[in-house]
């Protein structure tokens, strides 16, 4: 099995590609099938969240179907939503400032 790579150490381009494997309301948009095996590239079902630094404390609003599925795999939902904030950013072109 392919060992999950930290997000910190993966490309702009492999962070795209493991958000790129979700729709705009966190379902997968290709569920595997009960026979088929996972892929070798990025998965976040696989990936290690191991970001460090100090967190600003927010209040914001999100939909509640959002909440919810971060909030099904238990604690860690707002260490998760920030990863994927953190991927969607860096896929992003570089902002002039």
């Amino acid at each position: 099995m392919h060992e999950p790579k930290d997000p910190q150490h993966m490309t702009d381009a492999e962070l795209a590609e493991a958000l790129a494997a979700f729709g705009p309301n966190g379902e997968p948009l290709h569920p595997p099938s009960a026979t088929s095996t996972p892929p070798d590239g990025p998965s976040f079902s696989r990936v290690r969240i191991a970001w460090p630094g100090a967190k600003v404390q927010l209040t914001f609003r999100l939909d509640q179907e959002i909440l919810d599925w971060f909030r099904a795999d238990g604690p860690g939902y707002q260490t998760r939503i920030n990863a994927v904030l953190r991927a969607f950013v860096n896929a992003q072109p570089r902002r002039r400032r």
